[in-house]
């Protein structure tokens, strides 16, 4: 008989001590599982704000495989070119500029274990056939030294250029408006120092040349 109750009591303790090491790793599961959860929701926000920022700004942003075919390209793509997104995944980035761009937007995506930056004016092709010219820029990714893909980004210069141009022109007006004036011109900074003065300075006479 004490052989048996020993038994017995062994064995209620023995569903005790299971029992306990069950609930304890239920518990143990359920925060586990509470955490993924709340990891998995800050992931999403944190994403969520990502494609905010990705889709607000107004440089093109993409990245491309380790061949320069697009895989990630944001919201400015359509609004410069007219073009949806889709139609642009999975192409080479050269195939998408105009053809007098494509050479110098297939160098970019030699590889280069350095990792430094590659730069390119290239043209792109927008609504109604409207050309305008973006600042390339496509920095590769690395893995161990290897290219993993490039990403990059792309400036529109389009205005800026257009305004240098103009403020080009009127500064050479400026300069063939006081060059071709007969009387001397001679421009002074605030510490009354020459500037510039025109052609018409070398032909003054000296002050004491006729005495």
């Amino acid at each position: 008989m004490q052989y048996f109750l020993l038994a017995g009591v062994a064995a209620v303790a023995l569903v005790v001590v299971l029992t306990i090491a069950v609930a304890r790793a239920q518990r143990a599961h359920e925060q586990a599982q509470a955490a993924l959860g709340s990891a998995q929701s800050a992931l999403a926000a944190r994403g969520r704000e990502l494609q905010v920022v990705f889709s607000s700004v107004r440089e093109l942003i993409f990245r491309t495989d380790p061949n320069g075919s697009v895989e990630l390209m944001n919201e400015r793509w359509e609004l410069s070119t007219g073009r949806p997104i889709r139609d642009a995944l999975g192409q080479p980035l050269a195939a998408l500029v105009c053809p007098e761009s494509r050479e110098a937007v297939a160098q970019l995506f030699v590889p280069d274990p350095s990792g430094l930056p590659q730069h390119a004016q290239v043209l792109l092709e927008g609504p109604r056939a409207r050309r305008a010219r973006f600042e390339l820029t496509v920095v590769p990714l690395l893995d161990g030294g290897q290219v993993t893909g490039f990403a990059g980004s792309a400036v529109d210069m389009t205005e800026l250029l257009a305004v240098q141009t103009q403020l080009r022109a009127q500064l050479a007006f400026n300069t063939s408006l006081i060059e071709s004036n007969p009387l001397p011109v001679m421009v002074l900074d605030a510490m009354n120092r020459f500037v510039r003065v025109n052609r018409a300075t070398d032909d003054e006479p000296e002050p004491n040349a006729g005495q």
